[in-house]
């Protein structure tokens, strides 16, 4: 078997029994004990850029047909082990009143084995006896899958429609996730400081241990950080399936130098469940956080401060725009409940908030009559939460501004 070599199989079956012999139970899967992720094993030996493996699972809905391919250039009879238990399966479930076939052939249609599939039977026969048109149909079908003989890469055929089978893609999308991380397991236990294995970002591993890339071969360690489940859960907020890191300044007043030199420290904040720990939103846009327990709110200084808001309902809160939150009962700005109703109000486009009482623009409560309340003028529709406003109601018109020092409304007399 020196020329390249393959596993292939069509039969015909109803798209319900394809579905089920999928999900049939094979012990002699690494991962999920399903047939289904038996197939996913094989085709990921292409997926991890081998050339010489291809692996097709496709099913006709119009024919049903289902055909597997498994093409090696060094094949073996290790590979074909458990070719015939896989055929006892699918004989159970492809369709009774129909005769198909599987063969193990050369790229060339040299025929090494060859099985007769009948329902809840499979038998062997003779390669010399085994028709010929049948074995250069399943090899043209097994071509129509290519470009002049030239396969897809996995990466692109899985994105393909009608290329691989949607539900066997989903078993081999949570297969992929198992096999990356069982790699990363591998990559991380050989890493060393002169060789360090790359996390994400300027996170790297060595000796089991997590570390900042500072500069080049400066580095700061994330303290008792797990490197297989460490991530990024905000910006500058990190967590593994111990603890939540957050990273500070090392020192109290961070200057121009110690900023340029990334003088950085990281700490383990407790009290949190980090397994359940994640944004509201998306990470780097977020406000607020959860765990299982509480509603956390991420407060930036010389670095960011987790604070648990106790009064938040985590069952209920949701996050809203410009820093505001909310749960059944209150809403709130940042950590801080602010008078307005939680089951009735309106958020605006430019960051006011209010109800039929109350009106707030981020931290500043706006002391107008809300019945009459209007915003006249705004700075830029590109930006129209910032700068300066014209605001009016029943008493007048004003400029507001949030970020003037003292009084930041100014009455307007005309």
């Amino acid at each position: 078997m020196s020329e390249p070599t393959g596993i292939f199989i069509d039969v015909e079956i109803d798209e319900t029994d394809l579905k089920k012999l999928l999900n049939q139970k094979f012990e002699k899967a690494r991962f999920g004990k399903k047939l289904g992720y038996y197939f996913s094993e094989l085709l990921y030996r292409s997926y991890t850029n081998e050339a010489d493996s291809v692996f097709i699972f496709n099913y006709d809905k119009k024919s049903k047909y289902c055909f597997i391919g498994l093409l090696l250039n060094h094949f073996s009879d290790t590979d074909i082990l458990l070719f015939p238990e896989v055929l006892e399966i699918i004989s159970l479930f492809k369709k009774c009143n129909s005769s198909n076939y599987a063969i193990v052939a050369s790229t060339f249609s040299e025929l090494f084995k060859a099985y007769s599939l009948k329902q809840n039977q499979v038998i062997a026969q003779s390669p010399n006896d085994f028709s010929k048109d049948v074995v250069e149909q399943i090899m043209n079908k097994f071509y129509s899958f290519s470009q002049d003989q030239q396969f897809l890469s996995p990466q692109k055929a899985l994105n393909k429609r009608n290329f691989f089978y949607k539900n066997f893609k989903n078993y081999f999308k949570k297969y992929l996730v198992y096999a990356e991380k069982a790699e990363k397991s591998i990559k991380i236990k050989k890493a060393t400081k002169n060789d360090p294995f790359f996390l994400f970002g300027d996170f790297y591993t060595y000796e089991n241990r997590v570390f900042f890339k500072k500069k080049v071969n400066s580095f700061i360690e994330i303290p008792k950080a797990d490197p297989l489940t460490f991530r990024e859960a905000g910006l500058s907020i990190f967590a593994d399936k111990n603890h939540v890191f957050v990273q500070k300044w090392a020192f109290p007043l961070p200057s121009i130098n110690s900023f340029l030199e990334r003088n950085w420290e990281y700490q383990i904040i407790k009290g949190i469940d980090s397994k359940s720990f994640e944004p509201y939103k998306y990470k780097f846009e977020t406000t607020y956080w959860k765990d299982k327990y509480a509603v956390y709110y991420g407060k930036s200084i010389s670095g960011v401060e987790l604070i648990k808001i106790a009064q938040a309902d985590r069952e209920s809160f949701e996050e809203l725009n410009f820093g505001f939150g909310k749960d059944k009962d209150h809403v709130f700005y940042l950590d801080k409940i602010i008078s307005l109703n939680a089951n009735h109000f309106i958020l605006n486009k430019n960051g006011f908030i209010y109800d039929d009482r109350n009106i707030f623009h981020y931290q500043n409560q706006i002391p107008l009559d809300v019945k009459t309340f209007k915003i006249l003028e705004y700075e830029s529709e590109q930006n129209p939460f910032m700068g300066t406003f014209i605001l009016e109601d029943r008493s007048g018109k004003y400029k507001y501004n949030r970020n003037w020092k003292g009084e930041t409304m100014k009455v307007i007399i005309e």
